[in-house]
């Protein structure tokens, strides 16, 4: 739908006259819905619906965009882990190759709701102390891998509700634009009819 100027709408209030109607969608959008004219009355509030539903609409395709970018976050983050996850749980491996990455590594480890133990964060502050890259053993690898599935499998089902909500909102918004469009229609051939019939 496309989107008119102040001028514009103040233009359509003020020069509305309901026995000519709007031009388009848009314009039936601004104008009264308490007019003599049932058709003006409803093709108006269908158009208002579909504005708020395109509104509602653009809100749950960032909501959906929001989550897929969180699972592929998670999904880079489980994929860096695993460079540098030992043979074992008992074996011991660096967490990544410089301290920049492994600074990089624990933030996201943070940020994405993972919890790491206080032995590991003891060993990962002493090594960040002369900004050296953390020895670890293989278990924390395994904790974290464990909560970072968790994580991720929440995420997509969070993100199959999501989807589903915007096609619901979609389908919604297609049918406010259909009616209120249908109902132009409408109104636009009775006044040909009318016009037709006066004239002959």
């Amino acid at each position: 739908m496309s989107h008119l100027t102040d001028a514009q709408i103040e233009a359509i209030r003020k020069n509305y006259d309901p026995n000519i109607g709007p031009r388009n969608v848009d314009e039936w959008m601004y104008c009264s819905t308490d007019s003599p004219n049932p058709l003006n009355n409803i093709a108006a509030v269908n158009a208002l619906l579909a504005h708020v539903l395109a509104e509602t609409l653009n809100l749950q395709k960032v909501s959906v965009e929001r989550v897929t970018k969180l699972i592929e976050q998670l999904n880079d983050l489980k994929s860096d882990l695993e460079k540098y996850r030992p043979a074992s749980i008992d074996a011991e491996g660096k967490l990544g190759t410089t301290y920049e990455e492994a600074v990089d590594l624990v933030k996201r480890l943070k940020a994405s709701g993972v919890e790491i133990s206080a032995v590991d964060q003891a060993a990962i502050d002493t090594a960040f102390a002369t900004k050296s890259v953390p020895t670890l053993k293989g278990s924390a690898w395994t904790k974290w891998s464990t909560a970072l599935q968790g994580r991720s499998e929440s995420l997509s089902a969070q993100s199959e509700q999501e989807t589903l909500r915007l096609q619901t909102f979609t389908n919604r918004y297609t049918q406010a634009t259909d009616q209120a469009s249908n109902t132009l229609q409408k109104d636009q051939q009775s006044r040909a009819n009318i016009n037709r019939n006066i004239g002959s």
